[in-house]
């Protein structure tokens, strides 16, 4: 990680792949001071998954899974995949019930919404073990929580929603 930032930042000052500008001289002595700061801001170490400076904080603010205290099992049910999701306190276990009725909310309007936020990310929450894309979402409140079952919208994808709601839960819990 350290060396592609640091190389990305030479090639931005030596003004890019296949320029051939000539460099000034106070761009040759501004170079060491800027490959430190980008060494500085781009350590090797990943971020505390969940901590202040995730860089999935953002797409995963919706995800049940990630409320500050959440334990997660899944299970195989007929026709998809159940997630539940419990956690100790009021204040989390609102926030789960919260997340997991904008989840139902959002794949129960998925073929209204083609161009959602208009942005690069394709508004389907890709890390969170609620898959969302091509799915149906029913969720009910547990003792601490709730319970989520994800079904694909067709049968034949239920195999790889189950594998991808495992593999995205094990990213999180073991980044």
């Amino acid at each position: 990680m350290r060396a592609a930032a640091v190389c990305a930042l030479a090639l931005a000052i030596a003004g890019g792949c296949g320029r051939s500008k000539a460099r000034t001289a106070t761009q040759d002595a501004a170079l060491p001071r800027m490959i430190d700061a980008a060494v500085a801001i781009a350590p090797d170490a990943a971020p505390e998954r969940g901590g202040p400076d995730d860089p999935l904080a953002e797409k995963l603010r919706h995800c049940p899974v990630t409320v500050e205290g959440a334990r997660t099992t899944i299970a195989d049910v007929e026709g998809g995949v159940a997630l539940t999701v419990i956690a100790d306190g009021e204040t989390a276990i609102a926030e789960i019930h919260r997340r997991a009725a904008h989840l139902v909310a959002f794949t129960a309007d998925q073929a209204a919404r083609k161009d959602h936020g208009g942005g690069d990310g394709g508004g389907f929450m890709r890390n969170c073990p609620v898959v969302t894309r091509d799915t149906r979402i029913v969720a009910e409140d547990v003792d601490g929580g709730s319970r989520l079952v994800v079904q694909p919208t067709t049968a034949s994808a239920l195999a790889e929603l189950r594998a991808e709601t495992r593999r995205r839960h094990d990213a999180l819990v073991n980044p």
